[in-house]
């Protein structure tokens, strides 16, 4: 998608999960900016937003381990569990 915009049958033949299953994912990605939408006839293509990916840019950064770690508040503060 980052190249040109694509069809879900394009993006079915590179994924092991149906039409559908792609299309409700990419509703989600649709609203929340993440890709974008355009209509060729009846088909429509998804094309990624390239400005949306600066957040998940930051994101990846605080998953990324090869970074030094951050201050973690949850190892300050546990959480308390219940025991059966």
């Amino acid at each position: 998608m980052a190249r040109r915009p694509l069809c879900v049958c394009e993006l079915e033949s590179q994924f092991e999960l149906s039409q559908p299953t792609i299309s409700h994912h990419l509703r989600i990605l649709r609203e929340a900016g993440v890709v974008r939408t355009s209509r060729k006839g009846t088909w429509v293509f998804y094309e990624l937003r390239r400005e949306a990916l600066t957040p998940l840019r930051k994101l990846e950064s605080l998953f990324d381990i090869t970074n030094s770690a951050p201050t973690r508040a949850h190892d300050e503060h546990p959480v308390e569990t219940e025991h059966e």
